[in-house]
């Protein structure tokens, strides 16, 4: 005789039928994945001769009213790369500062490749203290070419009042410039006046996902096929090669 649960008419089944039950559904479940890398899809123009000047311009174009906006001064580093850095990437060390007190020093690998060895759980940031580590994608859109991607692995430290100090294994060097930029935000979307050190003005809009084809297909319906409609002209150049020029 089999026993009831509390006195009701529901019968237990047995423990073997209960574990077999298990093992079936995980069979049968999808096999668990790590989360979706993520993507910043962007868009950038020379404010130069184009309708869109500044942010005011694209929000309107996009039908879209500023949440926030934080003011941004940004200089970069000469640096030895580390001896374990990914053959055939690019090593960046850069500072920013947000409004007046706060800091931010990002060491970053820039890769045409993903970064396949060490996994990010495994990478030893070269900044002690980091705060954070990611990998991410980045999607830079253009007018009649398909968008030119770019790996990047990143990892930063935070501080207030004083500027964190790089590292002295990376024997970084300030070149000696700065930029600066205003950053507006709409939701998601992030829309960034930059003055570069050379006197150059960039407008550049982006929104960071998940790297998938619908996130892709929305940034392009959504903010590159109407900016592209008002007659701007995207540069491919990244905002490191752009920011870290001082001439």
């Amino acid at each position: 005789m089999i026993a009831s649960e509390h006195g009701s008419n529901r019968l237990r089944p047995h423990p073997a039928i209960v574990a077999l039950a298990v093992c079936a559904a995980a069979m049968l479940a999808p096999p668990a994945h790590a989360a979706q890398a993520s993507a910043e899809y962007a868009l950038r123009w020379s404010a130069k001769g184009n309708n869109m000047a500044d942010a005011k311009a694209v929000l309107q174009t996009l039908k879209l009213k500023s949440d926030d906006k934080d003011n941004y001064e940004v200089q970069y580093f000469d640096l030895t790369p580390p001896a374990d850095a990914p053959p055939g990437a690019t090593s960046i060390l850069r500072q920013r500062r947000k409004g007046k007190d706060k800091y931010e020093l990002t060491f970053k690998y820039r890769s045409d490749a993903p970064f396949k060895k060490p996994a990010l759980r495994a990478w030893t940031c070269p900044l002690p203290g980091a705060d954070e580590s990611k990998d991410e994608l980045d999607v830079s859109f253009s007018a009649d070419t398909q968008p030119m991607q770019v790996y990047s692995r990143s990892c930063s430290v935070e501080t207030r009042k004083t500027a964190p100090l790089p590292p002295a294994a990376l024997a970084a060097r300030s070149r000696g410039c700065i930029s600066r930029f205003t950053r507006h935000t709409a939701g998601r979307l992030k829309i960034e006046e930059w003055t570069l050190a050379n006197g150059e003005r960039l407008i550049e809009v982006s929104r960071s996902e998940q790297d998938s084809a619908d996130a892709r297909a929305r940034f392009q319906r959504d903010i590159v096929a109407p900016l592209l409609r008002t007659g701007v002209t995207p540069t491919e150049r990244s905002k490191t090669e752009l920011g870290g020029s001082c001439s």
